[in-house]
Formats: structure tokens, sequence, C-alpha cells
């Protein structure tokens, strides 16, 4: 990286951090032995990084792992002056297929690392100031796509239409991740589940319906605590559940769940 070209990078950044688009992990970073400024991207951050409620160990990256990783790579000096790293995660989360990468872009002051900003893998640093709506983690994405093609089978042709809605709504949420790439690799590996051994169809089918509203309901308690704008067909989910499975779950004072949300 030249002089301008770093000129250029250090005004993409600070423009970022006036407009709030980094999340700043130096506590972390000192933890493993960097003595320098580190950052995520605020959009990667939500994406990968954040411990978001009900989230499981494999759902989300440590981002100490990553730095640990990194300055490990430092230490061993490959290419000095280098800025730019793209790291494999040591724990990468349960969707994530081999081999996966992030890139650590390294900002130097004289010979010493001056700042480091991480990066989705095929993301620059001007990628940090899109005006794109927050994206959702990227694991809840990931598992409510799946089982939507795990349901989809399994549908009535009457249900056909809202399980479509419900599918383009996920797939644009998906477009907004910076990984939305990755996530839909993960996808095109999988193949059409057969109803297990044990299980009728009918009762492959309620299993399968009562963890995608699950996840339907997972999926908008943390939109709206992102603060996100989405709309989910929470309602029709219910009454195909009370058609077809019977039963609808209630909360504690008799309300269907998502009754006090706006989803249509």
């Amino acid at each position: 990286m030249d002089i301008v070209e770093s000129q250029i990078t250090s005004s993409y950044l600070e423009k970022a951090r006036q407009e709030q688009r980094l999340v700043d992990v130096s506590d972390q970073a000192r933890q493993v032995g960097l003595n320098c400024r580190c950052e995520v991207g605020l959009h990667l951050w939500h994406s990968l990084f954040w411990n978001y409620p009900s989230a499981a160990t494999t759902d989300v990256l440590d981002v100490g792992d990553l730095l640990r990783v990194f300055h490990s790579q430092l230490e061993r000096k490959l290419l000095p002056g280098q800025t730019s790293f793209h790291i494999s995660p040591p724990r990468p989360t349960w969707w994530m297929q081999e081999p996966y990468f992030l890139k650590l872009l390294v900002l130097y002051r004289g010979e010493e690392v001056e700042s480091v900003v991480i990066l989705s893998q095929f993301h620059t640093v001007g990628s940090l100031l899109s005006f794109m709506p927050p994206p959702l983690p990227a694991s809840l994405l990931a598992r409510m796509m799946q089982t939507i093609l795990q349901f989809f089978p399994l549908c009535c042709r009457s249900e056909h239409p809202l399980v479509r809605s419900l599918n383009a709504t996920v797939c644009e949420l998906l477009r907004r991740s910076p990984l939305h790439d990755q996530i839909n690799h993960y996808l095109d590996q999988l193949q059409s589940r057969l109803v297990p051994n044990g299980f009728s169809r009918e009762e492959y089918r309620e299993v399968t319906l009562r963890s995608l509203l699950e996840q339907l309901e997972l999926t908008a308690a943390v939109a709206d605590k992102m603060g996100a704008d989405i709309k989910l067909p929470v309602s029709g989910i219910l009454h195909l559940m009370a058609n077809y499975v019977g039963i609808v779950p209630a909360t504690k004072d008799g309300a269907l769940p998502g009754d006090k949300r706006q989803f249509h």
C-alpha cells in the first residue's frame, strides 16, 4: 500500500468511525498481545461476531480467536509490511464450508502496526460506508433458510404461496448479509432430507413446522432488537399450525406469539 493509498484508506476509516460503522475490539486485541487499534465492520460484527439472544457457541465466531491467529502470523513476520491478511477462523461456525477466510486490513506507522480492520473476504474498506440495511446474524439466516427448504417438500399445495412468501423474505434478508455468498454455498450443498426412520410423514411434518415457527419467532425477536425493518408472515405460519397441526402455542396471557408485531 503506497502513501496515497494509505491516506485514502485512513480517510475512509475515519469517516466510518464518525458514522459508527466500526466496532472497536481493541480490548480483546490487547488480551492476545496486539497493542494496536482493532476494529470490525459493523455489518460483519452483527453477522458473525455478535452473540445474539439464544446464539449457541457454534453460531458465532470469537473475535479473540481470530486476532490470536493474526498475532501469531505477525510474530512469524510473514511478509513484513503486508497490508492484507486472509485468515481462516480456528473455530468456524456450523455452516462455514472449508476453506473459509476473513480479511484483515492492516495499516502501519513506520514498521509498527497502527490499526487492524476485520472485513469479510471479498469486501473493501469502501464497503464500510454502504447504506445497506443492517443484516441479521448469518447463522440465524442459514438455519431459517435450511428449515424452509426442509419444510417445503412436506407442504400441501395450498401452503406453497405462504412458504414461497417466507422464502422470498428470507432470500431478501440474505442479500443484505456481507456473507451471502458463503451462506448460499452452504445451502447449495444441502440434500433433500427424507423422512427419518421412526417418523411418519405427518409426524415429521409437525416437527419441522414447529421448528419453522421457533426459527421465525427468534428471527423476528432478533430483528426487533437490532432495529431491522423486516416483515415476516408470522400470523400465516400460526394459522398453518392451527389448521394442520391442531396446536397453536400461546403466551402466558393467552395471546398468540407475534400478535403484538405487525407482520403480514
